[in-house]
This record gives C-alpha cells, structure tokens and sequence, in this order.
C-alpha cells in the first residue's frame, strides 16, 4: 500500500509539473503571437524599465512616425462643476505633413475654444491657431508661425491644467484587453497637477490630485480610450471619458 500510495504521489506531481510547464508555454506562445502579429506593443511597453508618460508617449508616437498616411479622429466629454462639456481631437498625417485639432465646446466661463495646428516635418515649418468661440459669428483666431505648433494646445489645455505642474507620474500595466474588438493593452496610473479653478467660478490654480487609465492599441500603440479623475483637496473634481472612433493607416 505504501509504494501505492508513493506512485500516486510521483504521478501527481508529475502532472502537475506538466500542467505548469503548458501554462508557461502558452503564456509564451500567446506573447510571441502579439509581437508578431501586432509589433511593438505589448512588448515595448512590458519590457520599458521605467514606464513612464514620457516612455508612453514614445512608445505611441514610434507607429505614427512611422507610417505615411495617419488618420484618427477622438471625441468624448468632461464632467466639471455639474457641467458636461465636449472634448474631440483630430489628426492626419500625410507624407510629411500634419494636421490636428483639439476642440473644447460649452466649457463654463470659456465658451468654444479651438486649437489647430500644421506641421512639415521636412522643412521644419509650423504654424499653430487658437480659435475662439469657433461656433459663432465673432469668432476670434490667433496663429504662431513655429518649429512646433503643438505648444497651441497648452493654450487650451491651460484653461483645465497648468500642464507644467505635472509631477509625481507612476503607472501600472496590466496586460491584455480588447475594446470595440480590438486588442489593446491596458495601463493606468497617478499623478499630481495644478487645476484651473475658473472651471469651479473661483480664482487662481489649486493642487489635484489625478489617477488615469487607458488601453493601447496592440496594433498601432494609440490609444483606443483614455479616462482620467483628478480631485483638488476641497472635493472639486474633473473627469475625461474620451474614445476613438476611427482610425486609418497605410503605408510604412
């Protein structure tokens, strides 16, 4: 009986073992099948040493830069101050050339406010606009001649954040999801930022702090949604729901 009962035992962790070592091999199979199939993500973002935003946005700009002809189109809205403003972002990218727009609607004390922005990656030309009240007839248009016309969309952002006070960034990946279909990877993470408190019919700018999550495109590395809550220490708070609704790429 106890030689019986010795074999059950071996045999039982032999299965076991092989059970783990199937598991194993999956993982790696299925991790194997995303790097080849989608590139660099999840790869790029599992192997970053330091995940960090200035890691994400390399990681999402490398597929851009890459690829002749870029098209997507964002939209979505920001909770504040019992309002519900829209938000939308557009870029295209041709060859050389690019094209964006990031449009704030019916944000409390603002109104309309556009940021547009062209850019010939060749000759290093720019120019970068702010529109406001964009939906109306006295709409008013401001535009920089400059190597980077992005800095446009700091302008607006302004009016939310005070971008430059950004600190403490940490994020988390968590592996594999899929949104309207489409793999993506998951990350989120905190940080701390100054917020403008016009948008609360106050005056100056207050600490927040804010917590963010998105999933990356497994094929492109864009995001395919972004939220983010950030809280200032009086309970006031600011939320983004924002998601991709098309997306095209050709060319390498």
């Amino acid at each position: 009986m106890a030689k019986a009962n010795s074999d059950v035992g071996r045999k039982g962790k032999i299965s076991a073992r092989w059970i783990i070592l199937a598991l194993l091999a999956l993982v790696v199979l299925a991790g194997a099948y995303l790097f080849f199939t989608y590139g660099s993500l999840p790869a790029a973002v599992i192997t970053a040493k330091n995940l960090n935003s200035t890691t994400l946005v390399s990681i999402m700009a490398q597929k851009v830069n890459s690829t002749a002809l870029v098209n997507l189109s964002y939209s979505g809205s920001i909770l504040v101050n019992n309002t519900d403003p829209l938000v939308s972002f557009f870029y295209n990218k041709n060859g050389s050339q690019s094209w964006s727009e990031l449009r704030l609607t019916e944000m409390p004390n603002v109104g309309d406010i556009e940021a547009k922005t062209y850019l010939n990656q060749t000759s290093g030309k720019g120019v970068g606009c702010v529109v406001y009240n964009f939906t109306g007839p006295n709409a008013t248009q401001k535009c920089e001649n400059s190597a980077y016309p992005y800095s446009v969309y700091t302008n607006i952002l302004g009016y939310l954040f005070d971008l430059s006070s950004i600190g403490n960034v940490s994020t988390v990946s968590y592996g594999l999801q899929s949104v309207s279909g489409q793999p993506c990877y998951s990350v989120s993470g905190s940080g701390t930022v100054m917020v403008n408190e016009g948008l609360f019919n106050k005056t100056g700018y207050a600490p927040a702090r804010f917590t963010f999550n998105t999933c990356l495109s497994a094929k492109y590395n864009v995001p395919l949604n972004v939220e983010v809550h950030a809280v200032l220490n009086n309970g006031d708070s600011i939320s983004f729901d924002v998601q991709n609704y098309g997306m095209i790429w050709s060319g390498s």
